[in-house]
């Protein structure tokens, strides 16, 4: 399996995301694993190009399933099952399988900071197919 180029912050049981967003730099992408009953799920934090703050799950929903072989490469996240690099749904940029879009996750933004709720995490991962 590749490895990833990007650090993953690992969070404690539970523990909500809180990032001030003037240290979300362009492109640039951050790495979170969160933890809840024994489970870990890996999400993304990223502001585009176009100064929009996206989070997502870093994986797909049609290879969820193999999410332990997805990694971040030069600042993308790549699906170790396609081999793709894989974008957030709501850019609707179309990839070459047309299927390795990121499960966009929601959270807020408001007084210069961006909160991603652990709970918010994994109430999305359950409805992804397993």
């Amino acid at each position: 399996p590749h490895r990833s180029d990007t650090p993953v912050v690992v969070l404690a049981e539970g523990q909500d995301v809180h990032l001030d967003s003037r240290n979300l730099g362009t492109s640039q992408l951050h790495l979170f694993e969160a933890k809840a009953s024994g489970q870990k799920v890996k999400f993304i934090v990223e502001r585009s190009s176009d100064k929009v703050v996206h989070v997502a799950v870093a994986s797909c929903s049609a290879c969820y399933r193999n999410r332990n072989s997805h990694y971040a490469k030069n600042g993308t996240m790549m699906c170790g099952q396609c081999k793709e690099a894989m974008d957030f749904e709501s850019r609707g940029r179309q990839t070459g399988t047309d299927r390795c879009a990121l499960v966009e996750l929601p959270h807020t933004e408001a007084d210069g900071e961006v909160a991603v709720l652990a709970r918010d995490v994994f109430a999305l991962v359950a409805k992804i197919p397993q």
